[in-house]
């Protein structure tokens, strides 16, 4: 935020002098370029840091259209009448309670999703508690970078649980390193099946 208002700072001192004080104009340009990247290279590498963000699952229209919603009544004193807290009071316990009886029948489901991966395949097994999830393959690394990951974030996975390889071509277990360089994995799967996959064994063999 600091950086930000000093680069704010440059682009209005541009503004004022402009072609009036040509030198000046310049210093204030270069002076907010230069905190800008200062920007970029301190959100970069905050970034980095262990614990300084993680993910959440994407919430659902119906949730944000409610949250907009209730924003929208408080801010605009719509309920400064004491019958209007009542009314809205009791709105927002009606929504309470029947998200907590929708979050209490779902949170025993089981869901499988099938993302196909340039020729190969993953199958995401959202199981009940966040440490029961699976993940059978992953693809390759180009898959893992352009699909997978994407996928994982909005499913709120902020590490791989499970890993199960079952196939030994690079299409479905090449990008199984790279995925755990992104995430990290608790627990690789592998079968008794013997395979002759060069690509397989290298992968088993770097974990």
């Amino acid at each position: 935020m600091p950086l930000g208002t000093l680069a704010l700072t440059g682009n209005l001192g541009a503004l004022i002098f402009g072609t009036w004080f040509p030198f000046a104009t310049e210093l204030f340009n270069n002076s907010a370029w230069f905190f800008m990247s200062a920007i970029t290279a301190v959100s970069e590498w905050s970034t980095k840091i262990s614990g300084t963000y993680f993910y959440v699952p994407a919430p659902s229209w119906i949730s944000i259209a409610i949250y907009y919603s209730a924003l929208v009544v408080i801010l605009s004193g719509w309920l400064k009448p004491p019958r209007k807290q009542i009314a809205g009071a009791a709105i927002l316990i009606f929504i309470a309670v029947i998200y907590c009886l929708h979050w209490e029948n779902s949170r025993g489901e089981t869901r499988l999703t099938v993302l196909p991966l340039n020729g190969g395949h993953a199958v995401f097994v959202d199981a009940a508690g966040r440490k029961n999830d699976w993940l059978v393959n992953c693809g390759d690394e180009k898959a893992v970078e352009f699909m997978l990951k994407d996928f994982l974030h909005a499913q709120g996975e902020n590490d791989i649980s499970r890993l199960v390889l079952t196939e030994s071509d690079s299409k479905n277990c090449g990008g199984a390193r790279f995925l755990d360089e992104l995430f990290g994995m608790s627990e690789l799967w592998t079968g008794s099946v013997h395979f002759r996959s060069s690509a397989y064994h290298n992968t088993i063999s770097e974990f």
